[in-house]
């Protein structure tokens, strides 16, 4: 986390029924449609949740029985997308990447996308750090007049991120990854368009995860249910500070990260890297049989942290971040020590 963030997590949390916590919400709401590069009209949900429940959120108040999605299942959040589906018994066909596999546009060349409402993508799928290609995406979803639902959780102020001019109607994200706040936040903001067709006047069968609640208590800066008030308020310091720092800056200082990490860690034998385009947010690393190893190492010994994988990928795969408050010096010291662990 970075400091300014530590110092508003230090302080007592205020009551939030007020004026002023009112204000401090509204504010936000215009300054993420600016993060977003998102037209003022569009309407912006602040859930307290994780990103899983801004995810379950859109599919469970956007699709009934009646609608038939495409979901890019490239790893464990694009099967996450799939299993929502299923709990709310939503027809759905799945675009299914091996390990591995690269998403291309001859995924989606042999399938007619009249026969669906929307697309369902998590556009950096972070199980493994594959970035898909949006303009493939898109071009697709304005072809047959898709909805385009992209959860950007692991992408959002990493990647450069363009809602209106990529024709994204929806995206899904939260406060832990780039943001590098605590836990604890869902923002999903949707254009003019998705949200009256398929969020408002509809009676989703949920009530903490009603997304037009949440909208109609935005318009006097409020949520239905007590929100994660701290968190918020991490919230709204983060965004004046991307507002003074800027947004490209933080993405190109993101990308930097990332590059000079990929091209260090390649000099050592015994590791790869997948060859699909990657999000600047993590790098998977390749150190077969040796992942549990190195990890727990690096935990115990250095008290450093990276993120391990789960089923097939456990011995193999590692992922590496590039968010929040590290500098060039923190990935130096991690090289060391994985070189020492191999």
């Amino acid at each position: 986390m970075y400091d300014s963030t530590l110092q508003v997590r230090s302080k007592q949390i205020p009551y939030f029924r007020t004026d002023e916590f009112s204000k401090i919400m509204l504010d936000m709401e215009s300054q993420i449609k600016r993060c977003m590069e998102t037209s003022e009209d569009s309407k912006v949900a602040i859930i307290t949740g994780s990103g899983t429940a801004g995810m379950e959120a859109v599919v469970s108040n956007a699709f009934d029985d009646r609608d038939k999605v495409l979901v890019i299942n490239g790893g464990s959040f694009g099967h996450r997308f799939v299993q929502l589906c299923e709990i709310y018994n939503i027809q759905y066909d799945e675009i299914k990447l091996e390990l591995g596999e690269k998403f291309k546009k001859e995924h989606l060349e042999s399938i007619d996308g009249s026969n669906y409402t929307a697309m369902l993508v998590n556009i950096d799928e972070t199980s493994v750090g594959q970035l898909y290609n949006i303009n493939i995406i898109k071009e697709f979803c304005q072809k047959y007049n898709l909805y385009l639902i992209v959860d950007a959780i692991s992408s959002f102020m990493s990647d450069e991120y363009k809602m209106d001019e990529w024709g994204i109607d929806c995206t899904i994200v939260s406060s832990q990854k780039a943001l590098a706040l605590a836990p604890g936040l869902a923002i999903i903001t949707m254009n003019k368009k998705f949200y009256e067709n398929k969020i408002e006047n509809k009676k989703p069968k949920n009530l903490y995860l009603n997304i037009e609640e949440h909208i109609k208590n935005m318009k006097r800066g409020q949520t239905p249910f007590t929100p994660a008030v701290g968190v918020i308020l991490e919230l709204k310091d983060r965004l004046d500070n991307i507002e003074k720092i800027g947004k490209d800056n933080i993405i190109k200082e993101t990308k930097e990260k990332a590059q000079y990490f990929r091209k260090k860690i390649m000099e050592i034998d015994g590791i790869t890297i997948p060859d699909y385009i990657l999000s600047n947010t993590v790098t998977p690393i390749i150190v077969k049989g040796k992942a549990v190893k190195i990890f727990n190492n690096l935990k115990d010994k250095y008290g450093i942290f990276v993120t391990p994988s789960g089923g097939e990928l456990k011995e193999d795969f590692l992922r590496i971040g590039h968010i929040g408050n590290l500098d060039i010096s923190d990935y130096d010291e991690l090289i060391e020590k994985i070189k020492e662990e191999l």
